[in-house]
This record gives structure tokens, C-alpha cells and sequence, in this order.
């Protein structure tokens, strides 16, 4: 189960990354690598104590990634 602490991030279709809280109906944030949204994502869980979630490009949950 997520949290609202939490991160999750996945490919959107124009092919940036999409950093975004659970549940949310749109992103906080668009990168333009995978590895901009992960560093996003960390340094923002790393103050609430949530936990980074990457989807794959189908919307499921590739691996959780400790913040």
C-alpha cells in the first residue's frame, strides 16, 4: 500500500518521466530521464520518509526503491 509520503515514477507517453504522489490525478513533476526523476523523487522522500515507487511504461510497479 502506498502513502502519501510516498514517490512514484513512470514513463509517460511524449517519453519524459513523471515523478507523482500516489493517487494523484496528474504529476508534480516532468524530467526529461529516468534518472532525474529518481533523484526528484529521493530527495523529496528523503524529508517525508516515503519511499520511491517506478512503474513501467504498463502502469505496473517495476520495484520499490528505498528513499
Amino acid at each position: 500500500m502506498s502513502h502519501p509520503e510516498d514517490r512514484i515514477i513512470a514513463p509517460c507517453p511524449s517519453g519524459c518521466w513523471e515523478v507523482r504522489i500516489p493517487g494523484a490525478p496528474r504529476a508534480g513533476l516532468h524530467a526529461p530521464s529516468r534518472s532525474e526523476a529518481l533523484q526528484w523523487a529521493w530527495n523529496i522522500t528523503r524529508s517525508t520518509g516515503g519511499q520511491v515507487i517506478v512503474h513501467r511504461g504498463d502502469g505496473s510497479a517495476a520495484r520499490d526503491v528505498a528513499s
